[in-house]
C-alpha cells in the first residue's frame, strides 16, 4: 500500500514493551542472578489525520470553490465506524454533484456521532453532506472532493468544518477547517447641495461624496452627475479631494442618499487630505461627462466639488 502525504511511514507498527527483573542470591557461597520476564504487552498506535484543501482561500459573489478533504489512517490498527460531516456556512451553496461519497444532508442527523457542539453549530449551516466506512485499514487514505458556490449574500469570512468521529477501543473526534474570504465589491455615492432652494440667477455648491464600502481596492473610480433641465455647471469649478464622510455636518440637501429622501446639510469643508497622490483629479471636468477620481481604497471616501446655477 502506497504511503499517504498524511501519514509518510503508514503503516504503523504497534508499540511493544518488554519488562525484566533481576535479583542477586548467594547460592553454595557463590553469587548468582535471577532473571525473569514479563510476557510483551502491545499498545495499539492510534492516529487518524484529517486535512483538506480549498481551491482559493479568497473568493467574490457567485464564484464556485472546490474543496477537497484527505483522510488517512496512520493507526497500527483498523478503525471503525468512520463518519466524515462536512458543515458549510450560510454563505456557501453545496452543488450536485458533490463527489466521490459525500451524500448531501438537508438537516443534521442525531444518529451521527459529533460532539453536541458541532451538532448545534451544524443545525445554523446551509447544508451539509456526510460519508460512513464501516472499516478503515493501518494505512488506508481516502480522498473527498466536491463544489460550493459562494452565494449572494455572502460576506466577510466564511468557514468550511469537516468533523470526522471513528471508534477503536473508545469513540474518538477531529476536525479540521478550512476560511474563505469573500472579496465583496460595492461604492456608496452620496449627493448634497449646499443650499435646499436655488433662486434663479443664483449660484449654489454641490458635494459628492464617493466611498469605497467593500473590502478590496477599486481602480479608476469615475463618478458622474446628470442635472436637471434648469440647472447648469459652471465650467472649471470642479475639485476633486479626500475625506471622511463622517466628518460631514449632517444638514444641507441630500440628494437621493438610498432611499429618495432629502435632509438639509452644510457644504462639505472644501480641503483635502495629504495623500493625494494616490489620485488624478479631474479638476475643471464636466460632472455629466464623468469626474475621475482614481484608486479608492476599501473605507476610503472621495469628494468631489463644483458649482452650479440656476
Amino acid at each position: 500500500m502506497e504511503n499517504s502525504p498524511l501519514c509518510p511511514d503508514c503503516p504503523v507498527q504497534p508499540f511493544c514493551l518488554r519488562a525484566a527483573a533481576a535479583g542477586q542470591y548467594q547460592r553454595g557461597g557463590k553469587s548468582d542472578t535471577l532473571w525473569r520476564e514479563a510476557k510483551p504487552v502491545t499498545m495499539d498506535v492510534l492516529d487518524l489525520r484529517v486535512d483538506k484543501i480549498i481551491s482559493s482561500d479568497t473568493a467574490f459573489i457567485h464564484d464556485t470553490l472546490t474543496c477537497t478533504i484527505l483522510l488517512a489512517n496512520c493507526s497500527s490498527v483498523v478503525l471503525r465506524d468512520v463518519v466524515v460531516v462536512e458543515t458549510l456556512d450560510a454563505g456557501l451553496e453545496l452543488l450536485e454533484p458533490i463527489g466521490a461519497g459525500l451524500t448531501l444532508l438537508e438537516h443534521v442527523d442525531a444518529e451521527l456521532a459529533m460532539p453536541e457542539t458541532t451538532r448545534q453549530a451544524a443545525t445554523q449551516a446551509a447544508q451539509q453532506a456526510t460519508r460512513k466506512i464501516d472499516t478503515m485499514q493501518p494505512g488506508q487514505t481516502l480522498e473527498f472532493l466536491y463544489q460550493a458556490r459562494v452565494r449572494p449574500e455572502a460576506r466577510g469570512t466564511l468557514n468550511t468544518t469537516t468533523t470526522v468521529s471513528y471508534a477503536a477501543h473508545q469513540p474518538h473526534t477531529l476536525t479540521a477547517q478550512a476560511a474563505i474570504n469573500v472579496l465583496a465589491v460595492n461604492l456608496a455615492v452620496k449627493l448634497l447641495l449646499q443650499n435646499p432652494a436655488v433662486q434663479v440667477r443664483e449660484e449654489t455648491q454641490v458635494t459628492l461624496q464617493v466611498q469605497n464600502t467593500g473590502n478590496i481596492k477599486l481602480e479608476d473610480v469615475t463618478v458622474t452627475c446628470q442635472l436637471p433641465c434648469g440647472l447648469s455647471y459652471i465650467h472649471g469649478t470642479t475639485r476633486v479631494g479626500e475625506g471622511l464622510a463622517a466628518e460631514t455636518p449632517d444638514k444641507g440637501l441630500e440628494a437621493n442618499p438610498g432611499a429618495g429622501e432629502q435632509t438639509f446639510a452644510e457644504p462639505v469643508p472644501q480641503t483635502a487630505s495629504a495623500d493625494t497622490n494616490s489620485r488624478s483629479p479631474s479638476t475643471g471636468a464636466d460632472p455629466g461627462e464623468g469626474i475621475h477620481i482614481g484608486p479608492l481604497r476599501p473605507n476610503e471616501t472621495a469628494l468631489v466639488w463644483f458649482a452650479v446655477e440656476a
